[in-house]
């Protein structure tokens, strides 16, 4: 520190009180920054030298306060992108261009013409200032591509990493299994054959009679004769089917407790037979009367685990990932205001359709 006279203030002599005060220490801090003042010697006391030390306060105060001002906060230097090349209002910086190479080059951006590069970017930049200048960005269908790509983007990073987690352990496979056995389980079926003939309620007695009678013959000697399979030659002559009389009656397999075109009535009887070849009594419906026959039987069958264990865990990781989904969209409307309109809603016009209706037009009226 280096003391510093200081000048006494010009028409003021000092007295011997007062030389303690002739001299102010100018100090400086060793950043180089601030300034501190120190004074020397006892309190002006004098009433000639206030004037002087009133100055010399003031100089100490605005020193003091000039020291203790906050310094500025230095960040780094800020970085600044270089332009590569200016279009309309435009700019292409480096880091763009630099991305521009990755995507173009891929694994070698070393390899991509630089030049070629810039002059495409160029020319992307004038299309879009043309496509600006056209109001094209402000087309709905246009706002909502992008706002489905933005969608995309957000479900590609917060639900579809949840989505690629699940997974569907064995000890859940089988739980579903055993809850749901009936569904892995082959109803029993049975194959049968019919003679049927027609009756009305306007049938007369007699022609009933006559029917019932002919019935009962059939069965007769489908019990006598015991064909192979079905009623055989029996169902030409007593049976007034035409899909099946020409193939032993036949009408192939009916599994319990599936509806088929066949009377209810019919079906039942017939799965009741309990041996194959056994032969029901008449059965009177609304449409005629029937025999039935039983040709062949399959039992039920429970599928094992291990046959159906891949379509299970398949259908369940499907159901999880679909849970999944709608809890990640309840969280994303959840703090989100809503307020529906209804009213509106219902007043809203209904728009012409801009796709095209499905057939050909309508041909236009004749002339009169």
């Amino acid at each position: 520190m280096r003391p510093v006279p200081v000048v006494p203030c010009r028409g003021w002599a000092w007295t011997d009180e007062e030389r303690a005060c002739r001299m102010i220490l100018l100090r400086r801090d060793i950043d180089g920054d601030c300034w501190a003042l120190g004074v020397t010697g006892e309190e002006l006391l004098r009433t000639r030298s206030f004037a002087c030390g009133v100055l010399v306060g003031a100089v100490a105060v605005g020193l003091t306060v000039f020291c203790l001002r906050p310094k500025p906060v230095q960040g780094p230097p800020r970085s600044v992108d270089p332009i590569v090349a200016r279009v309309g209002d435009r700019v292409i910086t480096a880091t763009s261009f630099s991305h521009a190479m990755v995507r173009r080059g891929g694994r070698n951006p070393a390899s991509v013409d630089r030049d070629a590069l810039l002059e495409e970017m160029i020319e992307r930049e004038t299309m879009l200032l043309r496509a600006t200048e056209r109001k094209l960005h402000e087309d709905p269908d246009l706002i909502r591509s992008h706002q489905n790509l933005l969608i995309g983007k957000l479900r590609s990073r917060e639900l579809e990493p949840s989505l690629r987690k699940t997974a569907i352990s064995e000890e859940e496979g089988r739980t579903h299994y055993a809850t749901n056995v009936a569904e892995f389980t082959q109803a029993a079926k049975a194959r049968l054959s019919i003679l049927f003939m027609a009756l009305h309620r306007t049938t007369s007695e007699q022609k009933r009679e006559r029917t019932m009678g002919r019935m009962k013959e059939g069965r007769d000697l489908t019990v006598a004769e015991n064909p192979d399979r079905g009623f055989g030659s029996l169902a030409i002559n007593y049976s007034e089917d035409q899909s099946t009389r020409y193939k032993g009656g036949d009408i192939g397999w009916i599994v319990e407790g599936k509806a088929t075109r066949w009377e209810s009535a019919v079906t039942e009887a017939g799965l009741a037979l309990k041996s194959i070849g056994d032969v029901s009594e008449i059965i009177t419906t609304e449409k005629g009367i029937y025999l039935v026959r039983l040709t062949d039987r399959r039992p039920s069958v429970v599928t094992p685990f291990e046959r159906v264990e891949a379509r299970i865990r398949h259908k369940l990781l499907l159901e999880k990932r679909k849970s999944t989904e709608k809890a990640f969209k309840a969280e994303v409307r959840q703090g989100v205001p809503i307020e529906t309109f209804p009213d509106v809603v219902k007043a809203i016009p209904v728009p012409k359709s801009s796709q095209p209706t499905s057939g050909t037009a309508a041909p236009p009226p004749l002339p009169r």
